[in-house]
């Protein structure tokens, strides 16, 4: 609750609903709705509880802040409240005070952003490249440097492309690895060889 009015015998707000029909009771404001309940109130701790029970009465009134367009202070002590009609009230004492308080709550539930919790989601690494295997390679057994055809130990080149067998690598040519005789990729960095 943000502000209230017409607590006492002698303060009561007149709801002014036509030329012919007043209803007299509380002014509250709220931090979303300004609120008229009929009825004589003394000023207690218990006013809100008895005030819910009221709204069910046809002269209460519950004008949310967001359906406001204008409000204007009248002669005396008067507020007059555009929302999907015209709203008068009298009798309000700093009426000046209602005006400011009422456009303080509607800006603030204007700017009042809906809260949202977020929760931070930790990013998972990208995996790591896969790093490709050479062939199984039987024992004492090569394989061709340049087609990877599987080799005899007593083939001095190569049976399927005629590629010389004998030259040996030692280094991988793309990162300086060292590298065996018969192998298609380097360990090191998996760039083929040839």
């Amino acid at each position: 609750m943000i502000k209230e009015g017409g607590g006492g015998a002698f303060t009561q707000i007149t709801y002014v609903k036509s030329l012919t029909s007043n209803t007299q009771g509380r002014l509250i404001l709220t931090n979303s709705r300004l609120l008229f309940v009929p009825g004589n109130f003394q000023n207690t701790d218990a006013t809100m509880l008895v005030a819910l029970r009221l709204f069910k009465s046809p002269d209460s009134v519950q004008i949310p802040l967001s359906s406001i367009t204008n409000i204007e202070k009248g002669w005396g002590e008067q507020l007059t409240v555009h929302a999907d009609k015209k709203y008068d009230f009298r009798g309000m004492r700093g009426a000046g005070d209602w005006l400011t308080a009422i456009e303080q709550a509607r800006a603030g539930a204007r700017q009042a952003p809906p809260v949202v919790e977020q929760r931070a989601t930790r990013q998972q690494p990208p995996p790591p490249p896969r790093q490709q295997q050479a062939p199984p390679r039987a024992a004492g057994a090569g394989f061709c440097p340049s087609c990877g055809k599987p080799l005899r130990p007593q083939d001095k080149f190569c049976p399927e492309c005629g590629a010389n067998t004998q030259a040996r690598q030692s280094t991988c040519p793309q990162c300086g690895g060292e590298v065996e005789a018969n192998q298609k990729f380097c360990n090191s960095c998996g760039a083929p060889l040839k």
